[in-house]
C-alpha cells in the first residue's frame, strides 16, 4: 500500500504502466484487511519477546535457525541474511509497514490480530500511524490468541467470530459502506472465552511505544541481525 501511495506523488506520465499495450494506473483497492500481519520485519517490538511462550513462531525465521540444512538453493557460503530480501532494507517503509509514519490518502484498513501474537505491536503500531494520518481503522484484538489462530484453532468461537467480522468487511468495502471519512475509527478487545467486547477507544492509543523509539528500535535490531551460515553443528550464529 505504501508503494501505491508514492507511486501517486510522481508525474501522471510517470504513474502510469504499460500492460499489454495499454497505458494503465494502479488503482487503490476499497480496503485493507489485515489479519495477522507482520509488519516489523526487524522483529525489534516488545510484543516479539514478550510472547514467545504463547505463539507458534521462534526468535529467527525457519531458515535462519542454526539447525536449518544449507542446499544449492540456500547455501552457507556466502552466509545468508534473511530469504524475504536484502537484510539491510528490513527497516525501510517499503518493507516493514510498522516504519511508516504517514499514511495519508490510504483507504480505510481493517485489522485482527492475536493479543499473544508475537507481531501484535507491529500491526498496532501500523494501525495506530494510519489513525493518525486520518485513515479510517476498525481494530480488533483477540484475548489469548497466538499468531494466524484462524487457522490452527479453527474449532474455538474467535475464529468463527473473526471470520464472519473479516468477512462483513471485505462485503463493506466491496460495496462502497466503508469510505474514508464515513465511519468512525474504533479498537476492541474480544476477551475470553465467548469473545465479548472490550472497548479500547480510538486506535491512536493502542501503539506500544512513540513511533520514535519504534524506529529507533527497528534499526537497532537490524543492525545487530545475526548472519546465517549453516548447520550448528557445522558453524554457529
Amino acid at each position: 500500500m505504501k508503494f501505491l501511495l508514492e507511486l501517486q506523488k510522481l508525474s501522471p506520465s510517470d504513474a502510469t504502466f504499460d500492460f499489454h499495450g495499454q497505458s494503465v494506473t494502479l488503482p487503490h483497492p476499497a480496503g485493507l484487511a489485515i489479519v495477522s500481519g507482520w509488519c516489523d520485519q526487524c522483529d525489534s517490538l516488545p510484543s516479539w519477546h514478550c510472547n514467545g511462550e504463547t505463539d507458534i513462531l521462534t526468535v529467527l525465521q525457519p531458515a535462519c535457525m542454526p539447525g536449518h540444512p544449507n542446499d544449492s538453493l540456500w547455501p552457507a557460503s556466502p552466509p545468508r541474511e534473511v530469504p524475504y530480501c536484502v537484510a539491510a532494507t528490513l527497516d525501510h517503509e517499503l518493507v516493514s509497514p510498522a516504519a511508516v509514519e504517514d499514511w495519508t490518502g490510504a483507504p480505510p484498513m481493517w485489522f485482527a490480530c492475536g493479543c499473544e501474537e508475537r507481531g501484535v505491536d507491529g500491526n498496532r503500531v501500523v494501525a495506530s500511524q494510519a489513525a493518525k494520518s486520518g485513515v479510517t481503522v476498525i481494530w480488533h484484538e483477540y484475548e489469548g490468541m497466538p499468531h494466524e489462530f484462524p487457522i490452527f484453532l479453527s474449532a474455538l468461537p474467535q475464529t468463527q467470530h473473526l471470520l464472519q467480522l473479516w468477512a462483513a468487511a471485505c462485503q463493506a468495502f466491496a460495496g462502497g459502506k466503508i469510505r474514508a471519512g464515513n465511519l468512525e475509527s474504533r479498537a476492541l478487545r474480544w476477551l475470553m472465552p465467548d469473545c465479548k467486547p472490550m472497548v479500547l477507544g480510538s486506535p491512536v492509543g493502542i501503539a506500544p511505544l512513540l513511533f520514535e523509539e519504534v524506529r529507533k528500535r527497528m534499526k537497532e535490531y537490524n543492525a545487530t541481525r545475526p548472519v546465517w551460515t549453516g548447520r550448528s553443528h557445522e558453524h554457529k550464529l
